[in-house]
């Protein structure tokens, strides 16, 4: 569906007083397919906790004295029942009134499509009219946003904004940047929002990166490695002398004078996400307003097609229902002009109190005014094949990934342009039992990772019952998985010259490009697996020294040959191999002798690397060998060993909760549900809860749910099922 678009303009007017120009109130135009109107509307001045601010005022319209006390109120959050409605009504009385709005319902083309999204239009700079939650209007039967016959967007739309962009052809990159720590008080509204996405990402919809503590420097240099679709910042959000301000780690609080620079380090990003108070609304500077655009407009008016930003407080669940309605939407392919306004439905729907708060109202969406009513943010179905190949080569399982952050941190030193400085080999080794801690589940996620980002994954594990017992299984094991990659996406594997390290095997003829030419695709992949399990019951041990150089070229041929596949893929795309509990295999002595010598290559060429990332203890089986390699090369360049242990308390802590946010066992009663801690709780009871868990991720199989269940009791969590919520949705709204 795409809504027909209606834009409101609102031209400030101005009369002289005293010589001087002060502003009397705003013309203002409607204007859609089919729906013309102008009319007048005026400015007041209101006192709202002693301080002076002009607001509009409709002739006929609120006093100023009832309205002035109405704002008072809304801000503290104290209203009384019907309140919010009557503050809605007032909005919508201001900028549209019944006779307008039924000349907008019964036009033919928001009665076909029974939607339209209000484009609401006015100088950047209009503190005035930013200030109020325009997404809060009521029609006397109902708000807006969840009216029962119609689905009413509402875009606050930038003058001269960027031009629309192109549709992400697989799915988008999206960055996490948090000012702060994520098991901060208040920033952990933000933290749950983002676990909400992780929660997505799990699902194939986006591919994230998560860094804390970040700073304005930090951010450009991770936009400009991670080249990010989306950037979605948390942190702290003020207005100084009218300039929307966000605080990052530095305690500086920078603007879009140093926002638009970071950002677009890497390339301009398709949206921008902010989660930070004032972010998308205007702010009193020494008790007045002062005519200033929100950071989020003044993002967009830089080069920035879309912002989401929030003008006030938003609850857990209303944020929760929002974004789940919003993410879906998009990744199916929905605009985003109507995901944003399904998002916001069922999160009226589902507020517990629509009448007395306004939470569900906060969060506004601003746009180009170039970006038309139908832009889809994802092109669908070419994303998800992408997804689909992740899910056959079991990359991505339930529940959402966790942890890990020091770890996952070091993809981006895989592709350092700066050969100095770039990674070749990352092992995660622990010098004890690695049982129960994820060990595989992380190599799985960053081979999800990798593939999202473009580059060619190969897992070799887990292993349940024998692992590499030589040199020769690990090659099999390489080239089996670029022949599977090879078939999902439908290009040819024809250089297969590790196998010439073993003389001996003839049928290597077998599979030269020249006899594999003349086959079907079909023929061609079986006669490349018959030729490689014959190349594994080979007798004899493979030589690292002459295997070495020919699976370097096997590698760098198949990179080669993906390059040109289309996107995530290009000229950097590279094969990683990621290796699974490496001291239990029989081949761990020549496989660290080869990247003992290669260094920052891995197993590939200079020009195209292979990486390496392999898990294993130093202490049980062969982790002697394990400890010896990593006490050799630790420090040097080219090599990394991050610490596989438990999860740190400030990992477990925000992780178990976004595991908890996102139901993944959902046939049985006790894990459909969402739990969710209470906005009063606070982090040090949070920290001492879950301690108790050790930091185990094996623990989300049960006694994370136990747990859950026991703070729901005394009364530290709340218990939610979005599953028969989005069912009473989608009965009110097939």
């Amino acid at each position: 569906m795409v809504l027909p678009r209606v834009f409101i303009d609102l031209v400030p007017r101005y009369e002289k007083v005293d010589e001087q120009d002060r502003k009397a109130g705003w013309t203002v135009t409607v204007s859609g397919p089919g729906i013309t109107a102008q009319y007048e509307l005026d400015r007041c001045e209101v006192s709202c906790d002693g301080v002076v601010r002009g607001v509009p005022a409709r002739r006929g319209g609120m006093p100023a004295d009832d309205l002035g006390d109405l704002l008072s109120r809304l801000a503290t959050k104290n209203c009384p029942n019907g309140e919010v409605q009557h503050y809605g009504r007032w909005l919508f009385d201001c900028l549209l009134g019944q006779e307008t709005w039924a000349s907008v319902c019964q036009a033919p083309d928001v009665v076909a499509v029974e939607g339209v999204e209000l484009a609401l239009r006015w100088p950047a700079d209009e503190a005035e009219l930013h200030q109020l939650s325009w997404e809060a209007m009521h029609d006397g039967r109902n708000a807006l946003a969840g009216h029962p016959d119609l689905l009413v967007a509402i875009t606050r739309v930038v003058p001269a904004g960027p031009r629309q962009p192109q549709s992400i052809t697989r799915p988008p990159k999206v960055l996490f940047a948090v000012g702060g720590s994520l098991d901060e008080d208040t920033i952990r509204p933000g933290a749950m929002f983002m676990g909400l996405l992780k929660a997505f990402e799990m699902d194939g919809y986006c591919s994230s990166k998560a860094v804390q503590g970040v700073t304005i420097d930090s951010l450009a240099w991770h936009c400009k490695q991670f080249q990010p679709d989306i950037v979605h910042i948390v942190a702290h959000g003020k207005v100084v002398d009218g300039k929307g301000l966000l605080r990052l780690a530095d305690h500086l609080p920078v603007g879009a004078d140093s926002l638009m620079p970071a950002l677009t380090a890497g390339g301009a990003p398709l949206a921008v996400v902010l989660s930070a108070c004032q972010s998308g609304g205007a702010g009193l500077t020494g008790g007045k307003l002062v005519d200033a655009s929100p950071l989020a407009a003044e993002l967009v008016a830089r080069g920035i097609p879309i912002v989401s930003a929030v003008a006030g407080a938003v609850s857990e669940p209303a944020c929760r229902l929002y974004t789940k309605q919003l993410v879906e939407a998009v990744y199916r392919g929905v605009p985003v002009v109507e995901a944003a306004a399904k998002g916001r439905r069922a999160a009226l729907q589902q507020s517990a109190s629509p009448s007395t708060q306004l939470d569900w109202a906060m969060p506004a969406l601003f746009a180009g005014e170039e970006l038309s009513s139908s832009f889809r943010p994802v092109d669908a179905e070419a994303a998800g094949r992408l997804v689909d190949v992740a899910k056959r080569l079991r990359l991505s399982e339930p529940p959402v990934f966790i942890g890990r952050n020091a770890i996952m941190g070091l993809l981006d030193d895989l592709f350092e342009y700066e050969s100095s400085s770039r990674l070749g080999t990352i092992a995660a080794v622990r010098d004890a039992s690695i049982k129960g801690l994820g060990g595989t589940r992380l190599l799985r996620e960053m081979g999800f990772q990798l593939l999202l980002r473009g580059h060619l994954p190969v897992l070799l594990g887990p292993f349940d019952t024998e692992p590499p017992g030589g040199l020769r299984d690990v090659v099999v094991g390489i080239l089996l998985a670029l022949e599977d990659l090879a078939r999902q996406f439908d290009v040819p594997l024809t250089k297969l010259r590790t196998l010439g390290a073993d003389p001996r095997f003839e049928p290597r003829g077998d599979v030269s490009p020249e006899a594999l030419a003349a086959l079907t695709p079909e023929d061609r992949s079986d006669r490349v697996l018959d030729t490689l399990v014959a190349f594994r019951e080979s007798a004899g041990p493979l030589d690292p020294v002459t295997t070495a150089p020919r699976l370097a070229t096997d590698l760098a041929a198949f990179a080669e040959v993906m390059s040109t596949a289309g996107d995530p893929f290009s000229k950097d795309t590279r094969v990683v191999v990621l290796a699974d509990e490496v001291h239990r295999w029989g081949a761990l002595e020549p496989l660290l002798q080869i990247l003992g010598r290669t260094g920052r290559d891995g197993l590939g060429t200079s020009a195209r690397p292979a990486p390496v990332i392999f898990t294993a203890s130093s202490r049980e089986h062969d982790g002697a060998r394990v400890k010896a390699f990593s006490e050799s090369y630790d420090g040097k360049p080219g090599y990394a060993f991050p610490e596989l242990d438990v999860l740190t308390i400030k990992e477990a802590v925000v992780g178990f909760q976004w595991v908890l946010l996102h139901p993944w066992k959902k046939n049985k009663p006790q894990y459909r549900k969402v739990y969710a801690a209470k906005a009063d709780v606070s982090s040090e009871v949070l920290d001492a809860m879950f301690h108790l868990l050790d930091g185990r991720p094996v623990a989300v199989k049960r006694e994370l749910y136990n747990l859950a269940v026991a703070l729901c009791v005394n009364e530290t969590f709340v218990a939610d099922d979005d599953e028969e919520a989005w069912d009473n949705y989608r009965r009110l709204h097939p």
